[in-house]
């Protein structure tokens, strides 16, 4: 519904934001006056509804891989099998269904900061020979991005427990900061190694990319005359397009290491009967996430 209200306003407020610019720049002041309160409120109404509507659909999706991975530690080497016979489908429709209000109100949370850094951002670039407001700008963009940040690596956690026991947001987020407390060092460990394992794929797949790209401009070129402008565009391109969507796709590993800490760091009893042997070896090596 966000999306379809964005779709349906967009144009009409970006061509009243266009027109009232044009008429500060020309110094018509009736025109001017025109640009009020509800267009500001409007271009604030279609930023968070953007946000909103794509961290929902990230986060629907994150929450049901969770849930699917939640579904094979707990039911994969039991005898009784999984209680459904397609799990990612129950598992979507928990997300989509049970768990869906908690999964927007999550959503919102961190959307409210990304849309209060639109506007810094917004500030700063409309008074940018104002040297304390765009250094005060600056400075709370910054704060808010790291705000933001650990409230994303914090909600992630948060969704996992409502994708394994369908809790409320607010309960799942009590939770989930015993958890932190619990196991905090090991936390920042974990999403270390899998953020940097990934970020290094990426840009490897980027290059990758980019060269391949390469290649195909130079084959499909005339070696008389090479447009260097091209063939740097076209790497820039590839190497761009490759990282982002190998980082994309590899969301699925960061969520599936993510609940198989939580399921471990909640019931280590299920992996100890159903993986004895991997139970002794994490005992031996890994103590301190069973305990």
């Amino acid at each position: 519904m966000s999306a379809f209200f964005v779709v349906l306003n967009l144009p009409l407020i970006l061509e009243k934001y266009n027109t009232n610019k044009k008429a500060k720049n020309n110094g018509n002041s009736n025109n001017i006056a025109n640009f009020n309160y509800m267009n500001i409120l409007g271009i604030i109404y279609i930023v968070l509804f953007y946000f909103w509507t794509a961290q929902i659909i990230i986060n629907v999706l994150s929450t049901t891989l969770s849930g699917l991975v939640a579904s094979y530690y707990y039911y994969e080497n039991f005898s009784e099998g999984y209680p459904t016979k397609f799990p990612l489908l129950s598992s979507l429709k928990r997300a989509v269904i049970f768990s869906f209000g908690s999964i927007c109100y999550g959503s919102l949370i961190v959307e409210f900061l990304q849309l209060v850094r639109s506007i810094l951002i917004w500030i700063k670039s409309d008074n940018n020979t104002n040297v304390f407001l765009t250094t005060l700008t600056l400075f709370s963009e910054t704060i808010l991005f790291f705000a933001g940040e650990v409230l994303e690596s914090f909600n992630k956690y948060a969704y996992i427990n409502i994708a394994i026991y369908g809790k409320p947001f607010s309960i799942a987020a009590i939770d989930t900061w015993s958890l932190l407390k619990k196991k905090q060092i090991l936390i920042i460990i974990n999403d270390s190694l899998v953020n940097s394992t990934i970020s290094v794929a990426a840009f490897g797949t980027g290059i990758l990319c980019a060269a391949i790209s390469f290649t195909i401009s130079i084959i499909s070129s005339d070696f008389v005359s090479i447009n260097f402008l091209k063939i740097l565009s076209t790497l820039a391109m590839g190497l761009v397009f490759g990282s982002y969507t190998f980082n994309n796709f590899t969301k699925i590993f960061d969520s599936g290491v993510a609940t198989t800490f939580v399921c471990l760091a909640s019931d280590p009893d299920i992996i100890k009967k159903s993986e004895p042997e991997l139970y002794e070896y994490m005992r031996e090596k890994y103590p301190e996430i069973l305990t």
